[in-house]
């Protein structure tokens, strides 16, 4: 069976493509949704992820039912667990959805996962405001380091 983090992360690929369907979509949930907050940033993973409600692959309490800024919380919580079971570390999940350009390539390279030129090739990890097909394709990448993890 495919690591959690590994089907988690194909989870967040599938929220993203859906998400680009929708004219002019970007990596904003204001794009998507108008009534919430728009940050503009990869943290919108998450919330992609929250917005199509399904959860089955993240451990999100019952409570927050369509409380998207806590689904998205408990969403990136949990991808950090499932990667941490994974790797031993937290940092490749971090690198996904923390919400400067910064943040998210000191997690990358911290996670030692490629070397520094490989990784800044990655416009999701260098891009203050990176496209939904810049995050679908880092997300990518994440999925095939888990597959050469779990093998």
């Amino acid at each position: 069976m495919k690591p959690l983090f590994q089907r988690q992360c194909e989870a967040l690929v599938a929220a993203l493509t859906k998400a680009k369907a929708v004219d002019g979509a970007r990596l904003s949930m204001s794009s998507w949704v108008s009534s919430l907050h728009s940050c503009g940033t990869a943290a919108c993973v998450c919330g992609y992820q929250a917005l199509t409600e399904d959860l089955s692959l993240f451990d999100v309490a019952a409570e927050y039912a369509g409380d998207y800024e806590s689904v998205a919380t408990n969403i990136s919580e949990d991808l950090e667990n499932s990667c941490h079971q994974l790797f031993g570390y937290t940092y490749l999940a971090a690198s996904i959805y923390a919400g400067t350009d910064k943040s998210r390539i000191y997690f990358a390279l911290n996670a030692m996962v490629a070397d520094k030129e490989t990784l800044e090739t990655f416009k999701h990890l260098t891009s203050e405001n990176p496209s939904l097909d810049d995050a679908i394709t880092y997300i990518e990448f994440v999925i095939e380091k888990c597959r050469e993890e779990a093998a």
